[in-house]
C-alpha cells in the first residue's frame, strides 16, 4: 500500500536498444496467436488465460487485448490503454504496421514482460528510499492488527516416522511435510548448543510472514532463537533454506535481498518494538532479529557460524 501508489509507468520509454532488439526477435516462431497469461495467486498456485488475438483467422492489431494484458500490471485500465496505445505507435514506426500484426502477440508479451520488468525494479527502488527515510520501518509488535505471529497451537498429520528433536517448540513435527534439506536444517538447528527452540514455518496464512516491496508475502522456512549463557532469549533468526538448482533464480534472489534488508536495519539498531500490552517488563517483546538464506551445501557451516 505504501509503494503501489508511487510507481509511475509514465516514465517507461522503448528506447533504440528495446525497439532493435525486438526488431531483431521477430521471425516465423513469433506469428503465433495465441498467448498464454500465467499469474500465481497468494498460495503460489497457478492460473492460466489463453488469450487468441485472431479476428477469422487474421492477424490484427488488438489494442482491447493489449490493455487487458498490461491492465494485470498497471492497475488503471485508462492509463493502460494510454500508455499501450504510445507503445504501439513507437513499434510501428520501427518495423511497420504489417510486421506488427503479424507478430502482434509476441510483441504484446514483450512488453508486458518489460513493464513487469519496471514494476519489480520500482518497487525495490521506491522501498529502500522510504526505508533511508524511515517512512517505512521494520517493526515487530503485539498488536494483532499490524503484527504477523505464529500460531499458538497446530493441527498435523501423525506420521509413522519417529522425530528425534528435542528443542522443537511444537509438541510434535510434520516430518513428512519436511524435504531432504529442510530435514537435514532441523537437524542442525536441534544439536546446537546455543539453541532454545525452533520450528518449521507453515505455507499458510495464519502462520508467520514477512511483507517485502513486492505484493506476495515471503512465509520463511524457519524461525530460531538462540539461547544466552543463563538460558534467556539472546536473537531470533529468520531462516530460508534454499536448495542449490534454486540459487540464482529470480524469486530467490528477491527473497535474499529482503533477509539482508531486514538483518541490516536490525545491525543499525533501526527496528521499532510497538508494544500494547505489557504486564511486566520481563514480557517485553523481543525486537532482536536477524535473517538469513541458507544455500544448500553450506547449511552446517552457516548454521555453526550462527549459533557459536
Amino acid at each position: 500500500m505504501d509503494i503501489k501508489p508511487k510507481i509511475d509507468f509514465t516514465k517507461v520509454e522503448l528506447n533504440d536498444e528495446f525497439l532493435t532488439k525486438l526488431e531483431n526477435s521477430l521471425s516465423n516462431e513469433t506469428k503465433e496467436r495465441t498467448a498464454f497469461a500465467i499469474t500465481l495467486d497468494d498460495s503460489s498456485k497457478t492460473a492460466i488465460i489463453e488469450e487468441q488475438n485472431q479476428s477469422n483467422g487474421k492477424a490484427e492489431i488488438n489494442i482491447d487485448y493489449l490493455t487487458r494484458r498490461l491492465n494485470e500490471i498497471i492497475e488503471n485500465p485508462f492509463l493502460a490503454r494510454i500508455i499501450g496505445t504510445k507503445c504501439l505507435s513507437q513499434i510501428e514506426q520501427k518495423i511497420g504496421k504489417e510486421k506488427l500484426k503479424e507478430h502482434f502477440s509476441f510483441i504484446v508479451s514483450q512488453l508486458c514482460k518489460k513493464f513487469h520488468e519496471e514494476n519489480t525494479k520500482q518497487e525495490e527502488e521506491i522501498f529502500l528510499k522510504e526505508l533511508k527515510a524511515q517512512h517505512i520501518i521494520l517493526a515487530v509488535s503485539d498488536d494483532e492488527t499490524i503484527g504477523f505471529k505464529v500460531p499458538s497451537e497446530d493441527v498435523i498429520t501423525v506420521s509413522p516416522i519417529p522425530t528425534t528433536y528435542k528443542y522443537y517448540l511444537f509438541d510434535d513435527v510434520e516430518i513428512t511435510a519436511m524435504n531432504t534439506l529442510e530435514r537435514k536444517v532441523g537437524y542442525l538447528l536441534d544439536k546446537q548448543e546455543k539453541i532454545l527452540w525452533w520450528f518449521r514455518n507453515k505455507v499458510n496464512r495464519k502462520w508467520y510472514s514477512i511483507q517485502g516491496w513486492q505484493k506476495n508475502k515471503i512465509r520463511p522456512d524457519f524461525i530460531a532463537a538462540k539461547k544466552t549463557t543463563n538460558n534467556h532469549l539472546e536473537l531470533v533468526y529468520i531462516v530460508e533454506s534454499k536448495g542449490e538448482h534454486l540459487l540464482g533464480n529470480i524469486d530467490t534472489e528477491y527473497k535474499k535481498k529482503v533477509l539482508d534488508v531486514m538483518t541490516e536495519q536490525k545491525q543499525l539498531k533501526n527496528i521499532k518494538a510497538y508494544q500494547m500490552n505489557i504486564p511486566f517488563e520481563e514480557y517485553k517483546i523481543n525486537d532482536k532479529v536477524e535473517c538469513y538464506l541458507i544455500e544448500d551445501g553450506k547449511e552446517e557451516q552457516k548454521i555453526k557460524e550462527l549459533f557459536k
